[in-house]
């Protein structure tokens, strides 16, 4: 079993590691969530200045 142990300036490495692993992935979730939210209120604003133009094209009173 002894030699399957690692050495302490490797286990501090490997914590090191998955720290940077962890933040990095919770780091772009919180960015790809960001951008989501961004493009759909994009879409809200480019949406209210489309519907008068929309509304006023489509319906036709004969």
């Amino acid at each position: 079993m002894q030699k399957y142990m690692l050495s302490l300036k490797a286990q501090n490495e490997l914590a090191f590691f998955n720290n940077g692993l962890l933040f990095e992935i919770f780091f772009f979730q919180q960015l790809i969530c960001y951008l989501f939210v961004r493009l759909c209120f994009q879409f809200y604003i480019y949406l209210q200045k489309m519907l008068p133009a929309i509304n006023n094209t489509t319906h036709h009173e004969y």
